[in-house]
């Protein structure tokens, strides 16, 4: 099962839409601002935002460096697209380490079983999320407290294909391990 952050979707769209042919363009436009509105994402800051951090992701690729005014305003472009995003799918949430202090509490009373599907060594350490599908917007945080013990999906980016230079993943993550959390009184008997 391959399982993908709504918000690195939605950084895909954008980029899509910029590079995508005329007849086509409507259509990734549509599910662009569709999944924007369900991620309550203000669709045309969004867009500004990532077309110029685009622009220096591409410059650092072809040229290989940024002067230090460019790097500056490229961690800046980061920092506000994932203020947009909420914190988006970034980092490992395990079970009781919540961002949600109350939502934290409630996972420790959950009994959970680990999946691994692959090892932690296959990754790079850096490219881990964590995923929870049964939340809003697919965030642990998001959870309400009677989701406490929803599934957390933890992905990662295989060691061969980490971009040290622009510090992403160079195809999709992979499923690292899930987290089976019980009981899940929402989902009925």
């Amino acid at each position: 099962m391959i399982v993908t952050c709504p918000y690195s979707t939605l950084k895909n769209l954008e980029d899509a839409y910029h590079h995508s042919p005329e007849f086509i363009r409507e259509d990734v436009k549509a599910l662009r601002d569709r999944l924007a509105s369900q991620l309550e994402i203000n669709v045309e800051e969004y867009s500004k935002i990532r077309r110029r951090e685009h622009e220096l992701e591409d410059k650092l690729k072809l040229e290989g460096t940024l002067s230090e005014q460019e790097l500056e305003e490229l961690k800046r472009l980061r920092q506000l697209r994932k203020e947009l995003e909420r914190g988006g799918c970034s980092g490992v949430v395990e079970p009781g380490e919540n961002p949600n202090p109350s939502l934290s509490v409630e996972e420790q009373k959950c009994k959970w079983t680990i999946e691994v599907k692959k090892p932690r060594e296959y990754f790079d350490e850096r490219s881990f999320r964590t995923l929870c599908p049964e939340c809003p917007q697919m965030r642990c945080a998001l959870c309400p407290p009677e989701k406490a013990c929803a599934t957390r999906i933890i992905v990662g980016c295989s060691k061969d294909y980490w971009d040290e230079k622009t510090q992403r993943c160079l195809v999709s993550t992979e499923v690292h391990a899930i987290y089976h959390g019980s009981p899940k009184p929402w989902k009925g008997k």
